[in-house]
């Protein structure tokens, strides 16, 4: 969806545009769809191509063709409609040009994450990096990692919870989907968590202390 309504296709074509109601309208008036408060757009009915996109890999390989990102979650591995030489799964989902982004297993661990609306519950907001464990899916076991305070975004103030963190995993961590919870753990005492927010990758991530030290523990 660009800037001023716009819908655009998977081959560049403007296929409607979003009314100020959120419908999606086609250019003989027909209603194709609904725009959601994420961004991304809903189609009116079942199998409508209106929101066909391209499956790829990381590097940009197309691979398949898709019906909607909305069918996909992070981590999804059957149901693709891809045929490879090796199980894919689901790394991204790309609203803005309608592409879902699929990579072997082994490709597809998420190093490090960002973390807002993050609620501190036994501990005083850190200034610094942090050693912990974290847990990010209800049933997996918490893994050591580092954390290291961000500046809070809108979002995170509108939930008067202004504080944000990126964590570093000390192993590539599978399946790291925006939206997911992720608790803070130092042994059995819960220090805090948050909502994993996107943008997720390996790559570093700016902090609010400029030391490289990490802080001990001061419990609240």
């Amino acid at each position: 969806v660009r800037p001023d309504g716009t819908v655009m296709g998977a081959d560049g074509k403007p296929l409607g545009k979003v009314q100020p109601d959120g419908t999606v309208v086609g250019p003989d008036g027909q209603i194709l769809g609904k725009r959601n408060d994420d961004g991304t757009i809903s189609a009116t009915g079942p199998g409508d191509k209106l929101f066909a996109g391209t499956s790829v890999k990381p590097d940009g390989t197309v691979v398949g063709q898709h019906d909607g990102i909305e069918h996909f979650t992070i981590g999804q591995r059957k149901g693709l409609g891809v045929a490879w030489s090796e199980p894919l799964h689901v790394i991204r989902l790309d609203p803005a040009m309608n592409r879902v982004v699929v990579a072997p297993r082994a490709e597809a661990g998420c190093g490090s994450c960002p973390v807002g609306a993050v609620n501190w519950v036994s501990i005083d907001p850190p200034t610094a990096p942090l050693n912990v464990e974290v847990q990010v899916r209800y049933r997996s076991e918490p893994v050591q990692a580092r954390i290291s305070p961000l500046e809070a975004t809108d979002a995170d103030h509108a939930r008067d919870r202004p504080y944000r963190c990126a964590v570093e995993f000390s192993e590539a961590q599978f399946s790291i989907t925006p939206g997911q919870a992720a608790v803070f753990y130092d042994g059995d005492v819960v220090l805090g968590g948050g909502l994993i927010q996107r943008d997720a990758s390996s790559r570093s991530m700016p902090t609010t202390n400029s030391g490289s030290s990490t802080t001990s523990l001061q419990r609240a």
